[in-house]
């Protein structure tokens, strides 16, 4: 009985090392997410900006050809 009892607290350990590496792996996987979702926004802002500045530009040359 003592045995098994010492093979289930070893068993446990290494679950719990396990455990505590994947909790770990999943908080440096969010972390991740959330810089890509901030750079995706970053270049979202960009290109609308590039957008905003050819159609301004796009305006002046159609009342330049008025």
């Amino acid at each position: 009985m003592e045995d098994k009892n010492r093979e289930l607290k070893s068993q446990n350990g290494a679950l719990e090392k396990e455990l505590k590496t994947c909790r770990l792996e999943m908080q440096r996987v969010k972390e991740e997410n959330i810089e890509l979702k901030n750079g995706f926004k970053d270049k979202e802002i960009l290109v609308k900006d590039k957008i905003s500045a050819l159609l301004g530009k796009l305006e002046e040359v159609e009342a330049e050809i008025a």
